[in-house]
């Protein structure tokens, strides 16, 4: 959770932990690292914007897996593409990436804010520019200063994947309609009264028409609905995330609000257990730029 372009979830190494876990789940739903339609050729730059931990966006900006495969998402693109493609993982605080001695040798760790001017040095230098989970990030409901900026960095005919939670779907499931959700529904309208005071959140179903309104091409949009086998491992996740948030943000307002929602959050891990799931859909919006597009002013 985020208020403005602050980043409030934790950044130690639960909160890693949690972005890695995430990875893992994703490529589980999505079958792939990089979008099928995206071209692959010799001497790539890659970049992965927002890089939470490094081993993904590294997703996320919210936030959100070492691969339990050992893999990550700019080392399991370094695998995928040719040796002499370049990877660069952008992210505001750098800290959580591995060491450089850790990463393969053509991966590179940067710092840049992703909301701030595109630097000279890096307008059109990417093939590939992937970003991840930055719905609680965007404000008034415009991606467009951030969409312009990763337009401005891609090369002309390269492609953009944008993988984010459409909060308008999300929702409470169940494994058998008898089994009680009366503390899940608790903490999910509890956490959506927060979520939702950010701001309306319709720009994420809305990619391929704001995708092709700023002239790119090629638009694929696919949604992805989290497999039941992965509804525990997925709440989980959502758990840790919305306890972090207790201690970072509303411990600090003070009035108990944070050992409240620790409380709520103890309560639906109970029934969690029981069969009880909070989920959201995932969607992924791939377009190209073409080569004859002018960069976004």
């Amino acid at each position: 959770m985020a208020t403005g372009n602050e980043y409030v979830l934790d950044r130690g190494y639960i909160a890693a932990l949690r972005l890695n876990a995430q990875h893992l789940l994703w490529k589980e739903q999505l079958g792939y690292v990089i979008h099928p339609k995206v071209s692959i050729i010799e001497n790539m730059k890659v970049a992965d914007v927002g890089a939470g931990t490094g081993y993904f966006n590294i997703v996320n900006a919210q936030q959100l897996a070492a691969d339990l495969h050992g893999r990550i998402w700019l080392v399991e693109v370094a695998n995928i593409l040719p040796p002499s493609s370049e990877l660069h993982g952008y992210d505001i605080d750098v800290s959580q990436f591995p060491p450089k001695q850790w990463l393969p040798k053509n991966v590179f760790t940067l710092s840049w804010d992703a909301f701030s001017e595109v630097p000279a040095a890096m307008v059109e230098q990417y093939d590939i520019i992937h970003i991840g989970i930055f719905m609680l990030l965007i404000a008034n409901n415009n991606p467009l200063p951030i969409l312009k900026n990763l337009m401005r960095m891609l090369k002309p005919g390269g492609y953009l994947q944008w993988d984010e939670l459409d909060w308008a779907t999300k929702r409470i499931v169940r494994a058998d309609p008898s089994i009680p959700s009366d503390d899940t529904r608790a903490l999910f309208d509890y956490v959506s009264k927060w979520e939702d005071a950010l701001g309306p959140k319709e720009w994420i179903a809305d990619l391929p028409k704001i995708y092709t309104s700023q002239g790119l091409e090629s638009v694929s949009f696919e949604r992805f609905v989290m497999p039941p086998e992965y509804l525990r491992y997925d709440t989980d996740k959502s758990l840790t995330a919305y306890e972090e948030f207790s201690h970072t943000i509303l411990d600090r307002r003070g009035q108990g609000e944070g050992e409240q929602l620790r409380d709520l959050v103890n309560k639906a891990a109970q029934e969690c257990r029981n069969g009880v799931a909070m989920t959201v859909d995932l969607v992924v919006a791939v377009a190209r730029k073409p080569n004859h597009c002018k960069n976004a002013g």
